[in-house]
């Protein structure tokens, strides 16, 4: 294990400056998540989880005693658990949100937006990342640490596309900010 500690010293580094950035572009676009629905919010709690997964990782693992089954098994646990808290809200609001127009391809009968479908869908990509790190956990497999190590470096990476996909698209009730400039630009006026 001692020849893993400079790489989860670096991880942990990265992961935090990481995951600061994140935070900060989520309370700078914080239009995008806070005005939107119960699920929107909910999805960048998760999201910025998500970037939090290796920097706890690396620093559990950056005990004295190297912990890595410890850090496998706690991350693994606490991420499955925001996937099913996520997911019970989803269908939750899926089956309880008022209908409205229908502006981003989304489906009119429940007040989601085609792009709430998607990211929806996309957290179950994380699955396979907590469900391996209990494996990992339990399975105390010899090169343990190296699979951590990938797992945590596709949860950077990953996660970074979904955010920006995430803070890119306009929430269900807001439409687009172009929409917004365009109708203070050129208000419609009636003429007798």
């Amino acid at each position: 294990m001692s020849t893993w500690v400079d790489f989860y010293g670096t991880l942990a580094s990265v992961a935090a400056g990481i995951a600061a950035i994140a935070f900060l572009t989520f309370q700078v676009r914080a239009d995008v998540w806070r005005e939107g629905t119960t699920l929107r919010r909910l999805l960048a709690v998760f999201t910025l989880a998500e970037f939090g997964t290796p920097l706890f990782t690396a620093l559990i693992i950056l005990m004295p005693s190297h912990p890595w089954r410890l850090a496998a098994g706690i991350v693994g646990l606490v991420g499955l658990v925001l996937v099913a808290v996520y997911w019970t809200a989803y269908v939750s609001a899926r089956f309880t949100v008022a209908p409205q127009s229908d502006e981003e391809g989304g489906d009119q009968g429940t007040g989601l937006s085609s792009n709430d479908h998607w990211q929806a869908i996309l957290t179950t990509i994380p699955l396979g990342g907590y469900g391996g790190f209990v494996w990992l956990a339990i399975a105390h497999p010899t090169y343990g640490p190296e699979t951590q190590a990938w797992i945590c470096l596709w949860f950077l990476l990953s996660r970074s596309v979904e955010a920006w996909w995430f803070l890119k698209a306009p929430t269900a009730s807001r439409g687009t900010r172009d929409d917004e400039l365009t109708q203070t630009q050129n208000p419609v006026s009636e003429r007798p």
